[in-house]
């Protein structure tokens, strides 16, 4: 691991500790921000994503999931069901500390890394909203290292926002003339969604897809959210609505012969 990795590994296990968020600026008052309505925007992606590997592991008796980030098990309810074998990464401990849940297999580490499982081990690996952390680093070592974790034909399923969503540009615009306000980590953003598309063919995976999961913003308010992800539900995977999706949802599959 170099230098670079490291200190983001520092700065990633330092935003659990301290998320930074700046409760009192005015752009973080009830009628702009709150945390109900930040929660209340992940549901529909979410539910998209869990959608995604419903459909991956459809026929597969007993399939085994690993969730890279695991997080503090947020996903959990969206990616649990009866049958699954289900592994979670993280490199934060107070993350995983917060998980309770004695059917899940938790493992403090690097998901850049991760030596202790051989090759094609699981049937589907599910990472969630990490890889807008690594826009500067790069998303190559984060892919093939799930495509060298999956099972041939085993599916990698990414949710990550879109730099194209309107709402995410007016975001941008504002942290660059008020500041992190939010408390996101040092080099955070969302991305071009054809970038990780891109990783993900370079690494090897075939019939790569990038779908809309959501177009509401998690400032949005929730009587506002709920008509929209209503209405644009038919656009939501049509391009070029898919990349100007809040949240875009990428899957791909590794070969049968890879």
């Amino acid at each position: 691991m170099g230098k670079a990795d490291r200190e983001k590994l520092q700065r990633e296990r330092a935003w659990y500790q301290n998320h930074g968020h700046q409760a009192q600026h005015p752009l973080n008052a009830a009628w702009l921000f709150s945390q109900d309505r930040n929660d209340f925007n992940y549901i529909f992606p979410k539910r998209q994503m869990s959608a995604a590997v419903d459909e991956a592991l459809a026929g597969i008796e007993h399939p085994s999931v690993l969730i890279a980030p695991i997080g503090r098990g947020e996903d959990l309810p969206y990616l649990k069901s009866p049958g699954r074998k289900i592994f979670g990464v993280d490199t934060s401990p107070e993350a995983l500390q917060a998980i309770s849940d004695p059917e899940v297999v938790t493992m403090e580490a690097d998901m850049g890394s991760l030596n202790q499982w051989q090759d094609a081990t699981f049937d589907a690996v599910v990472i969630p909203l990490i890889f807008h952390h690594y826009v500067t680093l790069g998303f190559d070592p984060f892919v093939r290292e799930a495509y060298r974790l999956l099972k041939p034909g085993g599916v990698l399923i990414a949710l990550e926002p879109s730099s194209l969503n309107p709402f995410s540009l007016v975001a941008r615009a504002g942290k660059r003339l008020f500041g992190n306000i939010t408390g996101q980590v040092e080099d955070e953003a969302p991305f071009a969604p054809v970038r990780l598309a891109n990783s993900f063919r370079r690494c090897g995976f075939s019939q790569v897809r990038v779908r809309g999961a959501g177009f509401a913003h998690n400032r949005i308010p929730i009587p506002v959210a709920k008509a929209i992800n209503l209405l644009t539900t038919p656009l939501l995977h049509p391009f070029p609505c898919n990349h100007l999706n809040w949240m875009c949802l990428f899957t791909g599959k590794k070969p049968i012969n890879g």
